[in-house]
């Protein structure tokens, strides 16, 4: 049974890492290279601008001294410039083909590579938590068939994604945190363990007073668990981050990832429950709970 479970999210994971695969090549990327090009034009102008402070110092005492000996050579340098100029003008235009080239190759590997990387994370994501915890938590997720397919999805996003950004938003290229690469990844993998706990949390009240008080307010009380996710986030506050990053583009960025990760889950939660309803053994297969119904009738 185990087995059939990690098959169905390895599907899942399969469909749902290809597109995300796709987003990511199509949009991320680009966006990606377009920050990465505005960082440099703007360290680079900020480097020109200091070396002129500190060159135009020592071209003001040197200059007087040069005048008369520039004079000189560039009678002299007249005629070689003149025999140069056309071979440099060769030797940009190869030069420019090849950066094309190189820059157009480089494009294609980046995509592949996130393609691919993007389809494993899919896979990994679809196994353990479609896979694994689905069948381990079956009993006590709300719902059957794809509302049970949605909610783990809604706990995966949650532990992966949600609960690490309240605090730690998702890192932009150009963008320096406040704080040292290891301790956020500490901080980041703490987050992820409290969204865990808190999803599990939710999914044992929900099971422990729907009978008793019925759906709606087990659905209710439920949602209170999500609240202890701002405890930490409010008890650590972390320095802003810096960078050179226009707002339109760090908007752009940070909008992508977000989508990126709900088409994720959203495409999981889809492709796993339409897997579900193609299974002919999912409705012969009792859940712990039917089982303890009957025993106790």
């Amino acid at each position: 049974m185990l087995a059939e479970y990690i098959l169905r999210g390895a599907k899942a994971g399969l469909v749902a890492g290809l597109l995300f695969g796709l987003l990511v090549a199509l949009v991320a990327n680009p966006l990606v290279a377009a920050a990465d090009t505005h960082g440099h034009a703007e360290a680079g102008t900020s480097g020109e601008h200091a070396e002129a402070g500190h060159a135009e110092g020592e071209h003001a005492e040197e200059g007087h001294a040069e005048e008369g000996h520039a004079e000189g050579e560039h009678a002299e340098e007249g005629h070689a410039e003149g025999e140069h100029a056309e071979a440099g003008h060769a030797e940009e235009g190869h030069a420019e083909a090849g950066g094309h080239h190189e820059s157009a190759v480089s494009a294609t590997v980046t995509n592949v590579v996130s393609v691919g990387a993007s389809v494993l994370w899919g896979l990994l994501l679809g196994t353990v938590v479609f896979g694994v915890a689905g069948y381990v938590l079956e009993p006590i997720v709300p719902g059957e068939g794809a509302v049970q397919s949605a909610l783990l999805a809604v706990g995966g996003f949650v532990t992966v994604s949600g609960a690490p950004w309240l605090l730690l938003p998702p890192s932009l290229p150009g963008v320096e945190r406040a704080i040292p690469t290891d301790t956020g990844m500490v901080l980041y993998a703490g987050m992820m363990v409290a969204g865990a706990v808190v999803c599990l949390l939710s999914a044992v009240c929900y099971d422990r007073l729907r009978d008793r008080y019925g759906r709606p307010a087990a659905a209710v009380a439920a949602l209170v668990p999500f609240g202890l996710l701002a405890v930490p986030a409010t008890l650590t506050p972390l320095g802003p981050a810096t960078g050179s990053l226009s707002p339109a583009l760090a908007d752009g960025l940070l909008g992508t990832v977000v989508f990126g990760q709900l088409l994720l889950w959203t495409a999981l939660a889809a492709t796993h429950a339409r897997l579900g309803g193609d299974d002919p053994s999912r409705p012969a297969a009792p859940s712990a709970r039917t089982d303890a119904t009957f025993t106790a009738d």
